[in-house]
């Protein structure tokens, strides 16, 4: 009985993966498609969820570990180009991460931060909370939680795909894109 309960997940999480290539493409699209937004409200978050989504299929990082991504500590600026650093205390298995941004996604980053993070970061609702130096922002101007994250992530790959897929998925996509094209 264990089996059976096993290979179904399994079975279940191949239908739903796609690969890293595809999950870039979407986020792509969604930044080309905030172009065309008819309010600025919409075509800031349009770009923030595509270059969360490009991003991620780019760089899988840990979902704690992606929306804690701050401005100035973990994502900077060096020569000439953007590293995200995270340090060893806040990752799982306690080891530092680097990556160089994605020259790819150097252009959206400016354009994200020069234009729709400020907007964003602007906006103000009751329960308000300063987005401060998270680099991603919540429509009401707060820091974007975790479960927004997710519920970002699960509508916009469900919308372009059929079925949603998990933040978590986009590390499995990693690896079976690796696996598949640099074996």
């Amino acid at each position: 009985e264990r089996n059976r309960t096993r290979s179904s997940a399994l079975k279940d999480k191949r239908a739903t993966l796609r690969g890293s290539h595809e999950l870039q493409e979407l986020g792509l699209q969604l930044i080309t498609q905030s172009k065309t937004s008819v309010s600025p409200l919409q075509a800031a978050t349009l770009h923030r969820d595509g270059l969360i989504i490009a991003l991620l299929a780019l760089v899988p990082l840990r979902r704690r570990n992606f929306v804690q991504l701050r401005l100035g500590v973990e994502l900077k600026t060096l020569q000439g180009g953007w590293v995200i650093n995270i340090d060893g205390r806040a990752t799982k298995n306690h080891s530092p991460l680097e990556y160089d941004w994605p020259a790819l996604l150097e252009a959206p980053l400016l354009q994200y931060l020069d234009f729709h993070r400020p907007f964003l970061a602007a906006r103000k609702y009751r329960w308000h909370g300063r987005a401060n130096d998270h680099l991603w922002v919540a429509q009401s101007g707060s820091a974007l939680t975790e479960i927004a994250f997710y519920d970002i992530i699960r509508k916009h790959t469900k919308a372009a795909f059929g079925s949603p897929m998990p933040p978590h998925a986009f590390r499995h996509a990693a690896a079976t894109t690796l696996a598949i094209h640099f074996p």
